[in-house]
């Protein structure tokens, strides 16, 4: 053999050699080398199935976010701050329990209840002893000093706004008034501001040539007015074509009602107003006893729900809310403050017929209200601006 030919066929087995062992070199060192911390998440087990291949930009690229993650991240962060998921091991600054979590103090107080509008008025104390029927009539209200109690009648002999003692007696007629609603009392119990029919437009027939015609139905305008308790010095006040439920604000300055759209602020002494919400459907508007809330409803769609109105800050809460499980949304309606402000009362029938309930200032701890006082008595809300309920605080004297 020539020497030339054996170095050639040295060469060729040294290349076959070569060419044998290097996918099984490769394959042995690519699981074994550490990923780098830009590494996809995938587990290594997968990594070891998958063929020796070279390594692509995706192994070295930091994978951004998805829109899942992101999604529960939010979600998460939502349910933790809700309390239906456990808080993640980060610190995070404590916050003292609410009030309303603490062993409930006895509530206080004596409310008045109207079972309908114009049917029968009662009071009640907050324990639930001492239920009385006192009279009939429309949107009672303590006084502030608790002695008296004014109201409405309908009556077509004698309508007006009414006043009569704590205990039903000494019912006098303040001021003659065919329609007159949801009267309020100024703080120092002298005077009483109300809303009055009074005024508005007759029916009528549009027709456009070539085309129809249109009914359009006449229209009642509604306005506030103000009276003393003597009843003299009577005057109208100014405020929107249609104002309903007024309430006078602790210091007496401002009156806050449901006006044509929202809720407006009335000044007193200027006559000046100013719109605070701008929602096409409110009423019922119940001012906190340190003036700085407002609890009103809001028709939402096909219910009334309640909403509370920071006046500081102009933030809106909704506190009350239908599951979306349910068949209907229930309706929340007439709310009215206990006189510590730690509670709302308000009127539901998300159990089926109207009952009062009761829930802490931030709308938790919903539940039933002197279900067992008032077993036997029935509510009926007709959705006009009824005010259903007021709550006095009252000290109780020992007996």
């Amino acid at each position: 053999m020539k020497p030339h030919l054996s170095i050639r066929y040295l060469i060729l087995i040294l290349a076959i050699t070569l060419a044998g062992c290097a996918p099984a070199s490769l394959t042995a060192a690519f699981p074994s080398s550490a990923p780098s911390p830009t590494s996809s998440p995938t587990p290594l087990s997968a990594a070891q199935s998958l063929p020796a291949v070279s390594p692509t930009p995706t192994w070295t690229r930091t994978p951004k976010p998805t829109p899942t993650r992101w999604i529960y991240a939010r979600m998460t962060a939502t349910a933790q701050a809700q309390g239906s998921l456990s808080a993640t091991p980060t610190p995070r600054p404590s916050t003292p329990p609410p009030r309303q979590a603490a062993p409930a103090e006895p509530l206080t107080g004596r409310l008045l209840l109207q079972l309908s509008a114009g049917g029968p008025i009662f009071a009640i104390h907050a324990d639930g002893t001492g239920l009385v029927h006192l009279t009939s009539g429309l949107d009672p209200c303590w006084s502030p000093d608790g002695q008296y109690i004014a109201f409405t009648r309908w009556e077509r002999e004698h309508p007006g706004v009414y006043v009569m003692r704590a205990d039903g007696s000494a019912e006098r007629r303040l001021f003659g008034e065919r329609q007159a609603r949801t009267p309020a009392w100024t703080p120092d119990g002298q005077r009483l501001i109300f809303s009055r029919q009074h005024g508005g437009r007759d029916a009528q027939r549009v027709c456009i040539p070539g085309y129809r015609c249109f009914d359009i139905p006449a229209d009642e305008y509604w306005r506030l007015a103000e009276v003393a308790l003597a009843g003299e010095d009577f005057r109208d006040l100014p405020s929107d074509l249609h104002s309903f439920w007024p309430a006078v604000t602790p210091g007496g300055t401002w009156v806050i009602y449901a006006g044509d759209r929202g809720l407006k602020r009335l000044n007193l002494t200027t006559g000046e107003q100013f719109t605070l919400t701008d929602e096409l459907y409110v009423s019922s508007p119940a001012i906190s006893p340190d003036g700085r809330y407002v609890v009103y409803m809001v028709r939402l769609h096909d219910h009334w729900d309640l909403f509370r109105l920071d006046l500081d800050t102009g933030i809106r809460t909704q506190l009350t809310r239908s599951s979306a499980l349910a068949p209907r949304a229930a309706d929340n309606v007439s709310p009215a403050w206990s006189p510590d402000g730690r509670y709302i009362a308000f009127l539901s029938n998300r159990d089926g017929e109207w009952k009062l309930y009761i829930m802490t200032a931030d709308g938790s701890e919903q539940k039933p209200f002197l279900q067992d006082a008032l077993a036997g008595l029935s509510f009926t809300y007709g959705y006009a601006h009824e005010r259903m309920i007021d709550w006095w605080d009252e000290v109780r004297q020992p007996s």
